[in-house]
């Protein structure tokens, strides 16, 4: 950690694995999540300096965490996205797509959130019946065999799942997104 006046070094941490994710603050400022290499989830109390708890997964945790009414939701590289208890590190839920294993992928999806006062009900492109809004809020996330999905934050259960690949075959297209990625619902509800 960096002094943010001077730049001078205030204190270290080691861990287990290489940080590649951005650390994410919890929204009371206690707690700072951090993703490594090594496929942990880390929570270090920024008082004590001490992991409060942590959450081993069996992928790389590269993008920055996601944290909402007491959960934090993480996405990894085998992909596996996590619905955890923050205070606990506590395993809800969890969601998954088959991770192809005959080639490379070099992006990682990340976590997009629409809160549930957004979320209305829509026919997602080429379904044919209405995708149920989710009254805890909905995840959205990309999938290393093209698919992207609406996960309802509460639940873990797909409200729909939609190829981003091209349906001819051809080209592979990895669907990776980043949590800054600015969620419109007319992109999502085509």
């Amino acid at each position: 950690a960096l002094s943010m006046e001077t730049g001078e070094v205030e204190w270290e941490q080691q861990f287990p694995g290489a940080l590649s994710s951005v650390p994410r603050l919890a929204d009371d400022g206690a707690l700072m999540l951090l993703g490594t290499d090594n496929g942990d989830l880390i929570a270090l109390e920024l008082e004590t300096r001490k992991p409060r708890w942590s959450y081993t997964t069996l992928g790389t945790i590269r993008n920055e965490p996601l944290v909402h009414e007491g959960a934090v939701y993480v996405v990894n590289s085998r992909d596996q996205v996590f619905a955890l208890e923050l205070k606990t590190g506590a395993w809800r839920w969890q969601y998954e797509q088959p991770y192809p294993t005959e080639f490379t992928v070099h992006g990682h999806a990340g976590l997009s959130y629409l809160a549930p006062e957004v979320a209305v009900e829509a026919v997602p492109a080429g379904e044919g019946e209405a995708a149920p809004a989710s009254p805890g809020g909905t995840l959205f996330t990309g999938f290393s065999n093209g698919k992207v999905a609406a996960i309802g934050a509460k639940s873990g259960e797909p409200l729909w799942l939609a190829s981003a690949a091209p349906p001819a075959g051809g080209d592979f297209i990895d669907a990776d997104a980043r949590r800054s990625f600015r969620l419109r619902l007319a992109d999502v509800y085509a």
